[in-house]
């Protein structure tokens, strides 16, 4: 087998394109073998800003909240699958809910400790989690910004599975 080919998804949580992505583009890749290809490392910060000291997300304190979340989410859970499970569910139902109640039903998908999430989410590892995203949060010119193996695919990040297929080194599977 070829080794995993790394996905970087900058994005941010109430963001309507990066939710778009998640459920149009990500999705079929879970659904599919592609998802056993691929190494998923979301990035949680987008176009946040941290200016003397203080966090300004683009869509309000309530995306920076929902940001940690999803950092603190991908550290705390056992597996990819169940991530993105916990992503996908908060990407669907966080625009139609208020504040964080959208963790305990995501938390049942995505099959994680709602207290373990919520103590991460308030505490020192979800503020650590979220100086790394920004630490590693590319230069971007929008969110989402998606790089195959470092490299940015920008407006064709749509074709996400055909580059996938091609970055692998491994035998293929049916799903390419």
């Amino acid at each position: 087998g070829g080794k995993p080919v790394r996905i970087q998804f900058v994005g941010e949580s109430l963001c309507p394109d990066c939710a778009a992505y998640t459920t149009k583009v990500l999705e079929p890749i879970f659904s599919s073998g592609l998802k056993d290809l691929i190494e998923l490392d979301y990035v949680g910060w987008g176009n946040a800003k941290n200016t003397s000291g203080e966090v300004e997300c683009q869509h309000g304190p309530r995306e920076c909240d929902l940001n940690i979340a999803l950092n603190c989410a991908q550290q705390l859970s056992k597996s990819q699958e169940d991530f993105f499970d916990f992503l996908y569910c908060l990407e669907r139902e966080a625009f139609s809910s208020t504040g964080t109640e959208v963790l305990q039903t995501c938390s049942n998908s995505g099959r994680l400790s709602e207290k373990a999430l919520r103590e991460c989410s308030t505490g020192k590892l979800g503020a650590e989690l979220e100086r790394a995203a920004a630490a590693a949060t590319p230069l971007h010119q929008y969110v989402p910004w998606i790089l195959v193996d470092d490299v940015p695919l920008g407006a064709d990040c749509g074709n996400l599975a055909t580059y996938i297929c091609a970055a692998y080194t491994g035998k293929k599977p049916e799903a390419c």
